[in-house]
């Protein structure tokens, strides 16, 4: 039996940031979002991909760059049940505005005409619009087809997922950001038995990292072990997938630029609810979490 004793890392390993963010094949993407995130370049940028490729984590470290550099910025999540389309309408003062699972709103008639009136006044006042979604905009079953041309109007990048290397890169940061080295025997057992998506994983490193500095331990298989059969249940390894047909890459895997020109296109704006503005005896990071980032609200504003 251990004594249970609690563990204080150095600094919380979950909160977004652009620096130890693995690019793997999205580093063009990395580069663009950075000035995008202060006002350089584009007034929109879309980013999609499948679940765990890294999407809300873009969107809630390019506002918190944005932050950094004393920008207004707001970060909306539609996956938040506290959310209405009335919301929208206090966002377009801001100078950065983030909107993540838009898929989750398509088709819904007065949520798509909020937000496409939204999108003209951030553009009339120099805003800089970010979103994201599970396909890209041509996939949306959107019913204002003016939508789906103003979110084509700027950047479009489809998010890849990453390679072996490339995990096992991220996987080592996300361990070092808790003061925590992991043998390579450790690493490839880890890969080898826990779900390949990064949300996952993620999730499993931060548990390991819990438990070595609570028993003050080193990571080890039989540690593993026991993270994966408390996670999910077993330490076998993950069932395959049968491999399924290609699916085309209609809104393309680099960035699109289309309809207004560049040089009209200013990025400076985010957006989040006026009205949900964290208490000020919360940070940005303490205030009401949901979603895949535990620290990061699903609706937040930064002054």
């Amino acid at each position: 039996m251990y004594g249970r004793q609690l563990a204080f890392p150095l600094f919380d390993a979950r909160r977004p940031d652009l620096r130890r963010f693995v690019p793997g094949p999205n580093a063009e993407l990395l580069q663009v979002l950075r000035k995008i995130s202060v006002g350089e370049g584009e007034q929109a940028l879309y980013l999609w991909g499948p679940p765990g490729t890294g999407k809300t984590h873009l969107l809630q470290a390019g506002c918190l760059h944005a932050v950094s550099r004393g920008l207004q910025t707001a970060y909306v999540s539609f996956a938040d049940p506290g959310l209405s389309w009335q919301d929208l309408d206090a966002l377009s003062s801001r100078r950065l505005v983030a909107l993540d699972g838009l898929d989750r709103i398509a088709g819904e008639w007065e949520w798509e005409f909020r937000l496409l009136a939204l999108y003209e006044r951030l553009r009339e006042q120099g805003g800089t619009l970010l979103a994201a979604a599970g396909c890209g905009p041509r996939g949306l079953s959107l019913v204002l087809e003016d939508l789906r041309s103003r979110l084509c109007w700027g950047l479009v990048y489809r998010l890849r997922p990453l390679a072996e290397d490339d995990r096992v890169r991220a996987l080592r940061l996300r361990a070092q950001s808790h003061a925590l080295a992991v043998g390579d025997e450790v690493m490839r057992y880890l890969l080898s038995r826990a779900p390949r998506d990064m949300h996952s994983l993620f999730a499993l490193m931060d548990g390991i990292a819990e438990t070595c500095h609570a028993r003050k331990c080193r990571p080890s298989i039989a540690l593993v072990k026991e993270q994966l059969a408390a996670t999910t249940g077993s330490d076998a390894p993950p069932p395959r997938r049968p491999p399924g047909p290609r699916r085309p890459a209609s809104d393309g895997p680099q960035a699109r630029y289309s309809g207004a020109s560049r040089s009209s296109q200013r990025a400076n704006a985010w957006l989040i609810p006026a009205n949900r503005r964290p208490n000020a005896k919360h940070n940005l990071f303490s205030s009401r979490s949901s979603g895949r980032s535990p620290l990061m609200p699903a609706t937040w504003l930064a002054p």
